[in-house]
């Protein structure tokens, strides 16, 4: 009985973990998004674009400096017991030496380097920064989710998130120059945050050489390493070419509605972090059919989040920017519909990232990377940047395809219903372009996306009460 009592308790602690990550990751980015009006109207859009420059290529240089390295965690977990805490701190001590190693080397040639990255010395001094910050945060934030400390990352994301605004809004209006002031406000929290976390884990002598650990990460996240540079590039290497084009102005636009865009993203990453780890430990237990009856309604969860954000689109582009970044508009259904299915085909990612099969991932993202650059160099100025959204939309559904093809053909695992992902993905493309049509229809949009909510709502009731149903028993054993 208690052996019972014990195992719900767990199943429990997990599903609070996993509510409280994604409920913290929502509302914390959602005041990113919220934010952003100011920025646009404080900031003039070159020093928008210039901000959202130096962002674009932290997210492709982070890759090669942590090296993928989280993605090894939740195996570990597994594979070295009561060992996380000394596993994540030499993944740590690693990450640090190789972002020392190449902050020196970019400081001693930072004249070629900075022409090269299209940025002036001052904001790549300031991406150098922002890359010594970053490995430890990223490397502990993954830790956390792993041990269940949801506490512990909802206060770093309410840290980074006002800090941040605070520090940001300081400097724009204290510094001459309000893009660099936007710059340091976002680089200074995560450096202050980082040295914290450094100073934490040597006081508790997590931060140490076992070479061991480093062999294991590198083996399963090297191959990865590939693999999340390209995702990088597909994310930003339509705002690069959209700026060597048309320049900084016409990147600024087409940011600002890829970041409302990528708001469903945040939202579903949100969903898909917190069902990981639950995702791990019941794999390794070989109950794939509960995983293929629990991920359905997280699919169709992500389908109405697609839907509902693009129906919003215009009013939401009315709040986040003046009446120069409206036009913008039109990138919000192509990137959300993207967004969609790569949720969908990171489903087939977790099952090669368990059975550390992860060349297969690299290998797809790689070549839906390289066509996505070749793609936006021919399509981009032939038809602005609003071809850059469909270019990617396009390269992710090749990567469903490729992925679907790798678990099913080559690794014979069977572990989610394909013909219901394609369906949802068919739907959710159906009722995107349905909104789009509707646009000029405020009214009939707004009741139409009211009764999609309806019936998701209603069709998932049963669930919705057994997770009640879970709350209530685990505050009867408190009692």
């Amino acid at each position: 009985m208690n052996s019972n009592k014990g195992e719900i308790s767990e199943e429990n602690n997990m599903l609070k973990a996993g509510l409280w990550y994604t409920i913290s990751s929502i509302s914390i980015k959602a005041i990113g998004i919220i934010t952003t009006p100011l920025y646009t109207r404080l900031l003039s859009t070159s020093d928008y674009g210039k901000v959202i420059t130096m962002t674009s290529w932290y997210s492709i240089i982070s890759v090669f400096v942590v090296m993928a390295l989280y993605y090894s965690i939740g195996r570990a977990k597994i594979d070295f017991p009561g060992k996380l805490n000394e596993y994540v701190g030499s993944l740590q001590l690693f990450s640090g030496l190789v972002t020392l190693i190449l902050t020196i080397f970019c400081i001693v040639f930072i004249k070629p380097v900075s022409a090269l990255l299209g940025m002036n010395k001052a904001y790549t001094l300031i991406l150098l920064l922002y890359l010594m910050a970053e490995p430890a945060i990223i490397l502990n934030q993954n830790k956390y989710k792993y041990q269940y400390k949801y506490k512990s990352n909802i206060a770093i994301s309410v840290y980074i998130t006002l800090a941040t605004l605070g520090m940001s809004f300081a400097l724009i209006f204290i510094l001459p120059d309000r893009g660099i002031g936007r710059a340091l406000g976002i680089v200074l929290s995560a450096a202050f945050l980082s040295l914290g976390m450094w100073i934490s884990a040597l006081k508790n002598g997590y931060i140490h050489w076992n070479t061991k650990y480093i062999v294991y990460g590198l083996k399963i996240s090297v191959p990865l390493i590939l693999h999340t540079i390209s995702l990088s590039i597909m994310a930003q290497s339509d705002r690069l070419v959209i700026t060597k084009f048309f320049g900084d102005t016409q990147t600024a636009i087409y940011s600002l509605a890829y970041q409302y865009a990528v708001l469903i993203d945040l939202v579903l990453n949100a969903v898909g972090q917190a069902w990981l780890p639950w995702f791990h430990d019941t794999y390794g237990t070989g109950h794939t059919e509960l995983i293929r009856e629990k991920v359905k309604p997280l699919v169709v969860l992500g389908g109405v989040v697609t839907i509902g954000a693009v129906a919003i689109a215009p009013e939401a582009m009315m709040i986040l920017g003046p009446k120069d970044y409206q036009v913008g508009v039109w990138v919000v259904a192509p990137v959300a519909f993207g967004t969609f299915i790569k949720y969908l085909f990171q489903n087939y990612e977790h099952v090669e990232l368990h059975i550390k099969k992860t060349w297969y991932i690299s290998a797809a993202t790689l070549v839906g990377a390289g066509a996505n650059v070749v793609l936006n160099y021919y399509f981009v100025p032939r038809y602005g940047f609003i071809a850059a959204a469909y270019t990617t939309m396009v390269c992710y559904i090749f990567l469903m395809l490729a992925h679907n093809f790798v678990v099913r053909a080559i690794l014979k695992q069977h572990v989610y219903s394909d013909c219901f992902f394609y369906l949802s993905s068919i739907v959710c493309g159906i009722l995107c372009v349905g909104a789009v049509l509707l646009y000029p229809y405020v009214l009939v949009r707004y009741m139409s996306i009211t009764a999609i909510v309806i019936v998701f709502l209603a069709s998932n009731k049963t669930a919705i009460k057994e997770m009640l149903k879970k709350k209530k028993v685990k505050d009867k054993w408190k009692e």
